[in-house]
C-alpha cells in the first residue's frame, strides 16, 4: 500500500485580531487544510517561548517553588521558570530565570526538549532543562507578581506531588517527568 505524503495547511491570510503585547496576540487565519477545505476563522494565539528548568543540588534535592497561581485558583507547587525574552538565548533565559526565582546556580545542564503548548493554536513553545550541582549564591529577586516560597524536596516526593495534583501546571509536570527519565 502507498504512503501517503501528507502536506502543511496553507495560510491565506492572517490578521491581528487582539494584542496586549508583548505577552499575547491572537491571530485569525484564513487557512486551506490538506483536504482543500478553507477555514476563514481559525484562531492561533501567540505567547512568548518560555522556560521551565528541573533543577537538582549538589545532594540530590530539587529546588521547587510553592506559588499561588492565579489561572489555577491555589497553591502549586512549580520548578524555576519564566519567559524567554526577546533576542534572549534559551540556556541563558533557564540561568536567568533560576538565579532570580531562587539564587541558585548550577553547573550542569542538559536541554531536555522543546514543545509547542497546543498544537492547534499554538500557546508558546516551552524549552525545557535539566540542572545540575544547583548552590545558593544570592538572595532570589524574581520581581513577579506571585510570593513565592522556595522549597526543596526529594525526588519521590516531586513525583507524588505530580501524581496527586500538587503540581497544577502540565509544562512543570512534563519537565519533571522528562528529567525523571534522564
Amino acid at each position: 500500500m502507498p504512503k501517503k505524503t501528507r502536506t502543511a495547511w496553507e495560510l491565506l491570510s492572517a490578521e491581528v485580531a487582539f494584542e496586549a503585547g508583548p505577552f499575547l496576540t491572537v491571530v485569525r487565519e484564513s487557512v486551506r487544510t490538506p483536504s482543500g477545505r478553507v477555514v476563514d476563522d481559525y484562531y492561533r494565539i501567540v505567547l512568548p517561548d518560555f522556560v521551565v528548568v528541573h533543577v537538582e543540588t549538589e545532594n540530590g534535592l530539587i529546588v521547587c517553588l510553592e506559588q499561588e497561581k492565579r489561572a489555577v485558583g491555589r497553591a502549586s507547587l512549580t520548578l524555576p521558570g519564566g519567559v524567554v525574552n526577546s533576542r534572549e538565548d534559551r540556556l541563558a533565559a533557564a540561568r536567568r530565570e533560576l538565579l532570580e526565582e531562587t539564587g541558585y546556580e548550577a553547573d550542569d545542564w542538559v536541554h531536555l526538549g522543546s514543545f509547542i503548548v497546543n498544537g492547534n493554536q499554538g500557546c508558546g513553545t516551552g524549552h525545557f532543562y535539566k540542572a545540575a550541582k544547583a548552590r545558593p549564591v544570592a538572595e532570589a529577586d524574581s520581581g513577579d507578581l506571585e510570593t513565592m516560597e522556595i522549597r526543596l524536596v526529594d525526588k519521590t516526593e516531586l513525583l507524588s506531588a505530580v501524581k496527586d495534583g500538587r503540581v497544577a501546571l502540565m509544562n512543570h509536570a512534563a519537565c519533571i517527568a522528562m528529567a525523571s527519565m534522564t
